[in-house]
C-alpha cells in the first residue's frame, strides 16, 4: 500500500529544447522562465527554469534569492557587482548568493538551467 504522504515526481520530457521562455528585461535577446516550482505557501520555496540569451544587448540583474546556474550550451560572459569577470561555458556551475548583481552578455548564444530559492513566478 502506498504511503499517503508521498507525492509523485514531475517530468517535463524534452524541456531543454521545447520550453519557450518569455522575454526578460528590456532586451530583445534574453529569455527566462520558470518551468516548475513550489507554491508561495511553501515553507522551503524552490523553483527552476531556463535562461536563454542570444548576441545583442547585455542584461543586468540583482538576485534577491540564492540561485544556482548550470550552463547547458553556448557561452555567457558575466561580470558581477564587484567587477569579477567570468566566461561561462557548457558544464560550468555558478552560485549567486542573495544580493548579488550580475551582468550577462554573449557574442553567440547561451542556454542555462537555474534553481532559485523562491516560489514559482
Amino acid at each position: 500500500m502506498p504511503d499517503s504522504f508521498l507525492t509523485p515526481i514531475v517530468h517535463f520530457p524534452g524541456a531543454q529544447d521545447s520550453f519557450q521562455c518569455p522575454q526578460v528585461g528590456n532586451t530583445k535577446n534574453a529569455f527566462l522562465g520558470d518551468i516548475y516550482g513550489t507554491q508561495a505557501s511553501s515553507a522551503d520555496p524552490l523553483s527552476c527554469g531556463f535562461f536563454r540569451m542570444t548576441a545583442g544587448e547585455s542584461l543586468t540583474g540583482k538576485y534577491p534569492y540564492n540561485e544556482t546556474l548550470v550552463i547547458l550550451d553556448g557561452v555567457f560572459e558575466m561580470v558581477d557587482g564587484v567587477g569579477n569577470k567570468s566566461v561561462a561555458k557548457k558544464g560550468d556551475v555558478y552560485f549567486f548568493p542573495a544580493g548579488s548583481m550580475v551582468t550577462f552578455s554573449t557574442s553567440q548564444a547561451g542556454l542555462a538551467f537555474y534553481t532559485v530559492q523562491r516560489a514559482r513566478k
